[in-house]
């Protein structure tokens, strides 16, 4: 597992040790630590300008064939990225959000 350093700790999974006892047979524990403070940004906008497109963001819980569609209703597709820069662009865009979402 993780310890509290950002490290990663091996433990042997026999009879012997607690932790084979502690989590049963079955279970996976993964835990992640932000070691870096979070800064609070305002949400982004529904649509982002950037050179000659414009980004539709859909924060939906929807699988890539509902994406798809709903972008098309919008008279649009989903992304493809064709340059470095637009590939930068709609990083900082996945790092500001945070959540699970749909270009």
């Amino acid at each position: 597992g993780v310890n509290v350093d950002g490290f990663w700790d091996i433990y042997v999974h026999s009879r012997n040790n607690w932790l084979y006892w502690q989590f049963g047979f079955h279970s996976l524990l993964v835990c992640k630590l932000d070691l870096e403070p979070k800064i609070s940004q305002p949400p982004l906008p529904t649509k982002l300008p950037y050179k000659n497109n414009v980004y539709w963001i859909l924060r939906q819980q929807l699988n890539w064939y509902d994406a798809w569609k709903e972008c098309k209703q919008k008279g649009s597709d989903l992304a493809s990225i064709h340059s470095i820069s637009e590939q930068v662009f709609l990083e900082d865009i996945v790092k500001r959000d945070g959540f699970p979402l749909w270009i």
